[in-house]
């Protein structure tokens, strides 16, 4: 398994895909496919503090790692995830550089950060030196709302931030629109998107993109983005159920 940060910070594109259910066997299955990470999603999904490390065992031996979407950016909730053995956290809504600062402060061990460290489980992601353990667990920003956007470049600046991480459809909604698609912000949205992307590239972060798709994550990589995450299993079930069951002849 390998360690990710690396090869987030390199050239090597990058395949993320976003789990909603906290199911063990099913987050196994799906480490196993070939993507580079599984991410938990803790701020939209199904996970509570006591899911965290079965889930992420499960993906550790399915064969990726893990990492997990917090509710939001508490130290503890940083940490408390970080702790479960993940190889890192996608932290949403952060708007400014001051809130940036304080991810970096929560998923680092000092003197980088303040991070408490506390051994709940074995795993590759939490042995080492503190030195160690730092240069292979990473946080990402979201960037998510007006706000987020106007302040990107300090917040890509700031000291020690591992990346960023573009959430679309909240970004959708905070430059006017009704959600992702929205024909009405697309020029502005498309311009956000660059925006981003430059202001990552211009201070050596990596920016990864959430898309709904293969099919979008390959337009991403097309206009410029190395880094992918696609969502989300609950949709694809539902997509191919369905597609089974119009395969099926089915008129009930």
């Amino acid at each position: 398994m390998h360690t990710l940060l690396p090869r987030l910070r390199s050239d090597e594109p990058t395949t993320g895909y976003f789990a909603m259910a906290a199911s063990p066997l099913q987050l196994e299955r799906l480490a196993g496919l070939g993507y580079d990470y599984i991410v938990l999603d803790g701020q939209h999904g199904t996970y509570s503090e006591h899911d965290l490390p079965d889930a992420v065992r499960a993906v550790e031996c399915g064969g990726a790692p893990a990492v997990v979407r917090v509710p939001e950016g508490g130290i503890g909730t940083i940490g408390r995830a970080l702790d479960m053995g993940a190889a890192g956290v996608i932290v949403p809504l952060v708007n400014d550089r001051a809130q940036a600062e304080a991810v970096v402060a929560a998923a680092k061990y000092p003197p980088q950060g303040v991070r408490s460290r506390g051994l709940a489980r074995t795993s590759a992601f939490l042995t080492g030196s503190l030195g160690e353990v730092n240069g292979k667990t990473f946080a990402l920003c979201m960037i998510e709302t007006r706000e987020g956007l106007e302040n990107v470049e300090e917040i890509a600046a700031t000291p020690g931030l591992d990346g960023l991480y573009i959430g679309p459809n909240d970004l959708t909604i905070g430059l006017g629109g009704y959600g992702l698609g929205d024909p009405a912000v697309a020029d502005e949205f498309a311009g956000a998107l660059q925006r981003i992307l430059a202001a990552g590239r211009a201070h050596g972060v990596p920016v990864v993109i959430h898309t709904a798709s293969g099919e979008i994550a390959a337009q991403r990589r097309g206009e410029g983005f190395t880094h992918v995450a696609v969502a989300n299993e609950l949709n694809h079930l539902c997509d191919a159920a369905k597609g089974h069951l119009e395969a099926s002849g089915h008129t009930g």
